[in-house]
């Protein structure tokens, strides 16, 4: 029988704390200083429902969780747009198989320290720093992503980030990476030579808006499987999306302006269907190797090359 107890959240009595609730074996307190603290053992909240202390997102400035044997951090810290701080060098993350959206629209934090974090069971990425835009750095040199499936978004949004070390990465069982730099418009390099997207079909917006990339290694991907490398639709449509707010289906390459290099030979896209916009505003890109493509199934090239202004040799 799986215990379902959960104290509701509620103003609590003690002087310094103003909220506080707990989980099966896991406790948490909100202080009138702004810091969340979550200690015990187990997992943190119902998984459906997510963690009680986001009802007091606007309270929370920084955290410290000191929690051993969860194995679910997704949404642990979903939209505490005010926190800066948090101190994670007491959670253990061994069983964890999923910490998608876990820092996502933590806008104002400034730095976290993931160098002791176990990922090795993780299956879910997915979100994991969307709109982290105020991280100048990001240390996940040490992540083992060998069971992760979904890299969707995982680093969108992260524009203030200029270093991103994922050389180590393992992509072999990842099956969604749609936009995964999506306007990281800060990182000046990026190290995906060893990535093996096989199982990948949605190559839509991976890099698109990483504005200080100026070179790409892409000669070991196998990109066989790929159904989407782009739009699906035309640009007014795109535009339409955007402003109202929606998230556009856009080109691989997209807004990549000082992107001077992609190295890549024989690449396989013979499945794909979408390519609208792919290497859209690609600016500074004077040569481009498409001899491979094979365009037999694609329904869309709207603005494959529309703002490649410096194209020379195609």
């Amino acid at each position: 029988m799986i215990e379902t107890t959960m104290v509701t959240a509620k103003a609590a009595k003690q002087s310094n704390v103003k909220y506080y609730g707990s989980y099966k074996n896991v406790k948490w307190k909100v202080y009138k200083s702004g810091l969340l603290e979550v200690k015990g053992t187990g997992d943190m909240y119902d998984k459906k429902k997510g963690p009680d202390w986001l009802a007091f997102r606007n309270s929370i400035k920084s955290a410290k969780i000191e929690v051993k044997k969860p194995t679910n951090l997704s949404k642990l810290f979903y939209g505490l747009e005010y926190m800066k701080t948090v101190d994670l060098s007491k959670l253990d993350t061994s069983r964890v198989t999923d910490m998608s959206y876990m820092f996502s629209g933590c806008s104002k934090l400034q730095k976290v320290n993931l160098r002791n974090f176990n990922t090795s069971q993780v299956m879910s990425m997915k979100s994991m720093f969307y709109g982290c835009s105020n991280l100048r750095t990001l240390d996940v040199s040490k992540f083992n992503t060998s069971k992760v499936t979904n890299m969707i978004d995982m680093f969108r949004g992260c524009k203030n980030v200029k270093t991103l070390n994922v050389s180590k990465f393992s992509t072999t069982n990842v099956t969604k990476m749609r936009d995964m730099f999506y306007g990281c418009k800060s990182v000046n390099a990026l190290d995906v030579s060893n990535f093996n997207p096989a199982k990948v079909t949605d190559m839509t917006g991976v890099f698109s808006g990483c504005e200080n990339i100026k070179t790409l290694d892409l000669r070991k991907w196998d990109m066989a499987k790929v159904k989407k490398m782009g739009s699906d639709q035309d640009r007014d449509e795109v535009m339409e999306d955007v402003e109202d707010r929606k998230f556009p289906t856009y080109g691989m390459f997209a807004d990549c302006v000082n992107l001077q290099t992609i190295k890549w030979s024989n690449v396989n896209t013979a499945n794909v269907k979408n390519m609208g916009f792919l290497f859209y505003n690609c600016c500074s890109l004077k040569a481009i190797d498409v001899s491979s493509f094979n365009t037999e199934n694609v329904k869309c090239m709207a603005g494959m090359f529309s703002g490649c202004s410096s194209l020379k040799t195609l």
